[in-house]
C-alpha cells in the first residue's frame, strides 16, 4: 500500500498526542463517519415532514418561527408526542431492532409561561414522559438548558427565544436602554450549546436535539424589501440545521354551533442543511374530534393520496383505482380506507415517504 500524506499524518506523533489528550473521536477518518445516519423525528404532518427530509433532524438545532397562532408550539408538541413512541438509541418506532431500546429524555423550557398541559395531552404527549420548566430569566433558562444538554437530555425545547429576558433588563427600569443585551446573551448561550452538543457527540456518538421557537419583529426604518426579522440576534439562524417559517391559519367553522372545526397553516423551510431547502406547502389541523380522527391530528390523507398518484403508487380513473395492490371503486374510497384502517394508512404513508426521501 502506497503511503500517502494523509496516512503519514494519521500515523504521526501529533495525531497520537491529540487522541491521548482529547479522545479518539475528536479527529477521525471520513470513512469512519460515512455510515452514520441522521435520525429523524417526524411531526406527523405529511407535507412538513416531506419538506424537512423526514422530520426534524436528531442531534441538531431546529428553529420554528412565525406570527402568533401559527402552530409553532403545537408542531413541536406533536413532534414530542411522536418521539415518545420511538427508541432514543436508533430513532426508529418501537418495537425497534437495535437491541438498545430506551425512552427519550425530553425537557420543555416554557419561557413564555403559556404551556397548556391539557392541549398537549390532546396532541398525544403523556405528561409523565417529559420535564417541564418555567424559568424566570434568560441566564437561568440558558444555564438549565446547558446542564440538560451535558447530562443526557435527548430533546430540549425552548419556547420561545423572543421572551428570553436578561436579568439586567428585569432589574432596570423600562426607561433604561438595553439595546442588544438579549442578542448578546443568546449568542453566548448558543455558543455554549454548540460546545455541549459536540461534547456529547464525541462521547456518546449522538448529540441532543434542540428545538427553538421564535417570533417576528419588524426592522425599524425599512422602506423596501421584507422588514420581518427574528428577535435575539443572528446566532440561532446560523447554528440551526433547519429553520422553518410558519404562517397563521385560516379557520373552518361549524355553521350551526359557530365552533372551529379545523385550521389551515402554511410553511416555508427557509434553511435546511440535511435535505432540500426552500420547500413550502400547507397543512390542516383538526380542532375537534371526529369519528375517525382526534383533535390536533393533521389532515394527511388527501396530500398523501395526491402525492402517491404523482409518483405512481396510486393509479386509476373512473370506477377503478389501485393502491397497494388493492382495488377501489373511487379515489374517495382510498381516503376512507386510510381513515378507518390504520395499517393501510401506515403502509401507504411509508411507501410514499420512502420514494420521496430515497437518496
Amino acid at each position: 500500500m502506497v503511503e500517502t500524506s494523509l496516512s503519514k499524518l494519521v500515523a504521526s506523533k501529533a495525531m497520537a498526542a491529540i487522541h491521548k489528550k482529547f479522545g479518539a473521536n475528536i479527529l477521525r477518518m471520513g470513512s469512519d463517519c460515512d455510515g452514520e445516519r441522521i435520525g429523524r423525528i417526524p411531526t406527523e404532518i405529511f407535507r412538513l415532514d416531506h419538506a424537512l427530509g423526514g422530520g426534524f433532524p436528531v442531534g441538531r438545532v431546529s428553529v420554528l418561527w412565525g406570527a402568533k397562532s401559527a402552530a409553532k408550539t403545537t408542531t413541536f408538541v406533536k413532534t414530542l408526542a411522536n418521539a415518545t413512541r420511538m427508541c432514543a438509541s436508533c430513532w426508529q418506532y418501537t418495537p425497534c431492532a437495535c437491541g438498545e431500546y430506551r425512552d427519550p429524555a425530553i425537557v420543555f423550557l416554557d419561557v413564555e409561561g403559556t404551556f397548556d398541559i391539557p392541549w398537549a395531552k390532546k396532541l398525544g404527549l403523556d405528561p409523565d414522559k417529559y420535564l417541564l420548566s418555567v424559568p424566570e430569566y434568560a441566564e437561568q433558562t440558558l444555564d438549565i438548558a446547558e446542564a440538560m444538554v451535558l447530562n443526557g437530555v435527548d430533546i430540549l425545547v425552548i419556547d420561545s427565544l423572543a421572551f428570553l429576558t436578561p436579568m439586567k433588563e428585569i432589574e432596570k427600569s423600562v426607561s433604561d436602554d438595553t439595546v442588544g443585551l438579549q442578542a448578546r446573551q443568546l449568542g453566548k448561550g448558543i455558543r455554549k450549546f454548540v460546545a455541549a452538543i459536540n461534547k456529547r457527540k464525541n462521547e456518546t456518538g449522538q448529540g441532543p436535539t434542540l428545538l427553538f421557537t421564535n417570533q417576528i419583529r419588524m426592522k425599524v426604518g425599512v422602506m423596501f424589501g421584507n422588514p420581518e426579522t427574528q428577535p435575539g440576534g443572528m446566532a440561532p439562524g446560523y447554528v440551526s440545521t433547519t429553520e422553518t417559517k410558519l404562517y397563521g391559519g385560516k379557520y373552518e367553522m361549524d355553521e350551526v354551533l359557530g365552533t372551529p372545526l379545523s385550521v389551515g397553516f402554511k410553511f416555508r423551510v427557509e434553511k435546511n442543511k440535511s435535505a432540500s431547502a426552500k420547500m413550502e406547502g400547507d397543512f390542516t389541523l383538526l380542532l375537534s374530534d371526529t369519528d375517525t380522527r382526534r383533535t390536533g391530528d393533521a389532515v394527511n390523507e388527501g396530500p398523501i393520496i395526491s402525492m402517491a398518484e404523482k409518483i405512481g403508487l396510486v393509479s386509476g380513473g373512473g370506477t377503478k383505482w389501485t393502491a397497494l395492490d388493492q382495488v377501489f371503486k373511487s379515489k374517495s374510497l382510498i381516503e376512507k380506507e386510510m381513515l378507518t384502517n390504520p395499517e393501510f394508512y401506515g403502509k401507504l404513508h411509508s411507501a410514499v415517504m420512502s420514494v420521496l426521501l430515497q437518496d
